[in-house]
């Protein structure tokens, strides 16, 4: 079957196609709107990371600046959730390790 003939065949069939596609788009805009319930999800990735040997010095400005050059270099890293689970995996939740949270919830207000 060339392309031709498919076009063809899509092009009688056009209708039934169409009816499909409503029939399904209708079946879930009711499933979504009236048997489903809606939850709400907030997702965090964050690293652990505190240097004992600094003490409670304050947050400063150039931290602050490290911390924003480091989040492209951890962002490939925080987006693969199989690469995630291994780092944790491999180093629990001792400093240095990466965290990862989620909250569900019905309410969508913070």
């Amino acid at each position: 079957m060339d392309f031709r003939e498919m076009v063809i065949l899509i092009k009688k069939r056009q209708q039934l196609l169409i009816f499909i596609i409503l029939v399904a788009l209708l079946t879930n805009s009711i499933l979504n709107l009236f048997f489903l319930e809606r939850v709400y999800a907030s997702t965090i990735t964050f690293m652990v990371n505190r240097d004992s040997a600094q003490g409670d010095r304050n947050l400063e400005y150039e931290d602050i600046l490290l911390g924003e050059k480091l989040v492209d270099a951890y962002s490939i890293i925080a987006k693969s959730d199989g690469v995630l689970e291994g780092i944790v995996d491999k180093l629990g939740s001792s400093e240095g390790s990466l965290q990862n949270r989620t909250w569900h919830d019905d309410n969508p207000q913070f």
